[in-house]
């Protein structure tokens, strides 16, 4: 997944500078929601760490009692990066571009299988925001992690999903899978033939896909703006400027301030969708 990806280049990048070590620990599932349950619980010292993305700022508005917020829980440290994903479908799904996915998914409602990274999960609301747009209606499919979802297209076991450019775009130009578009409002640069999808449904569609990091809410600030420094520069270095570049990516590092903007606004736009269609879910 793109979190994963970004995780271990930025904590390769700063160990190496640093002599800091750092171990990478996967812990997917319910939207993402029981790794950031274990860092909202750990020690508040930026020992333990949480690499978010645009999930994190959904769960709290979809999921009941889940004990953590990313607001009040959480003391966010850098951005990692910012960019684009794409509409990707598979091969077998009889559209070339994005007329022929609305007139395809309109007539046959339900037959589009769309593969989301977890109910909730920002994969699974913008899907529900642009079809929504389209006046048309898809069957969700959801799955632990981003990193499934590309697996299962790959597997023909769905027909459509969002993914990020920066993991992605090896299995478009590979020709395992069709983009249609990309979910920013600007273009990508790593994949600039490919329109936005605002502009292809003339709405207001827009899906940033972001990751950063954060640590337990009460953590010394002295160390949050030491981690936060080591992670600009990283993201400076020539090998993660050129990886950010490549992929689509328009953000390499950042200070507090900068991430906890984007958390907070993410938040109340994920919010108003969850209103707007009536979204509650209850994990087990």
């Amino acid at each position: 997944s793109a979190s994963d990806v970004w995780s271990r280049m930025y904590s390769k990048a700063v160990g190496e500078a640093t002599g800091w070590r750092f171990l990478i620990d996967n812990k997917p599932g319910a939207g993402a929601t029981l790794g950031t349950a274990f860092v909202a619980k750990a020690a508040a010292d930026a020992h333990t760490l949480l690499t978010v993305s645009s999930t994190f700022t959904t769960a709290p508005v979809t999921y009941k009692n889940l004990g953590w917020d990313p607001l009040r829980s959480f003391a966010p440290i850098s951005l990692f990066s910012n960019g684009s994903s794409m509409l990707m479908v598979h091969p077998s799904l009889p559209v070339k571009n994005y007329v022929e996915y609305v007139a395809y998914a309109r007539a046959n409602p339900g037959r589009i299988s769309f593969g989301n990274s977890g109910v909730g999960s920002t994969y699974h609301l913008s899907g529900i925001a642009l079809h929504k747009a389209m006046g048309a209606e898809v069957t969700y499919i959801p799955y632990k992690g981003s990193g499934d979802v590309t697996n299962a297209i790959l597997a023909g076991e769905i027909q459509a999903m969002f993914g990020a450019i920066s993991v992605n775009l090896p299995v478009v130009k590979g020709g395992k899978a069709r983009a249609l578009g990309v979910t920013t409002k600007r273009r990508a640069s790593a994949a600039p033939d490919l329109p936005t999808l605002a502009d292809l449904c003339n709405c207001d569609f827009e899906h940033n896909a972001w990751t950063g990091v954060v640590a337990p809410a009460g953590s010394p600030p002295a160390a949050l703006n030491a981690l936060s420094r080591e992670f600009i520069k990283a993201g400076s270095t020539p090998d993660i400027a050129k990886r950010l570049s490549g992929a689509g990516m328009e953000a390499g590092g950042s200070t507090p301030e900068v991430l906890g903007h984007i958390i907070a606004s993410e938040t109340e736009k994920w919010s108003r969708v969850v209103r707007e269609n009536n979204l509650v879910i209850q994990p087990e």
